[in-house]
């Protein structure tokens, strides 16, 4: 049977050039997904004017939206699902992920555009979850020392020994 997975990014607009090098790690994952797995990627640009005062910017709203869309093409494998949020709201990840909720869905891969992954993870991915016996279950890469303790639980042990405040 076909497996349905929704990649989501969340994106604001200074990080859009991170967006960038995301899609493109999508794009060549393409090549390495079994036929039975279906991926759409769904993906907002918060252009809020509650976080952004655009009347004060030096780059207008117009900007990210073209650079939004070009770089929105490397997903044209896919179904991608593109989005833009021009309210008055205080809006944010948890509020993309509460809207692209989905009983078609079997899987969610929150992605975050700063976080460089290499072409074989998805597939990897969808490999993986096929193998977890529970209904509810959260993955997620290791990753280097970061700001706080909060971050521990998923850090690579080679690094938990480096002083929080030399995590960069």
């Amino acid at each position: 049977t076909k497996m349905n997975i929704k990649i989501i990014q969340h994106l604001m607009p200074w990080e859009l050039d991170n967006a960038l090098l995301s899609f493109s790690q999508l794009k060549k994952s393409k090549y390495y997904l079994p036929q039975e797995v279906n991926i759409t990627v769904d993906t907002v640009l918060n252009l809020s004017s509650h976080i952004i005062n655009w009347e004060e910017s030096k780059l207008p709203k117009e900007y990210f939206l073209s650079k939004y869309n070009n770089i929105s093409s490397l997903l044209s494998d896919y179904n991608h699902i593109k989005r833009t949020y021009e309210g008055n709201n205080l809006y944010g990840h948890l509020d993309f992920q509460k809207e692209i909720i989905d009983p078609k869905t079997d899987y969610y891969i929150c992605a975050c555009s700063d976080m460089y992954f290499s072409e074989y993870l998805i597939s990897y991915l969808t490999q993986l979850v096929s193998s977890i016996p529970n209904k509810y279950f959260v993955i997620t890469p290791q990753i280097s020392k970061l700001w706080d303790h909060t971050w521990d639980e998923i850090t690579n042990p080679k690094y938990l020994d480096i002083p929080y405040k030399d995590w960069d």
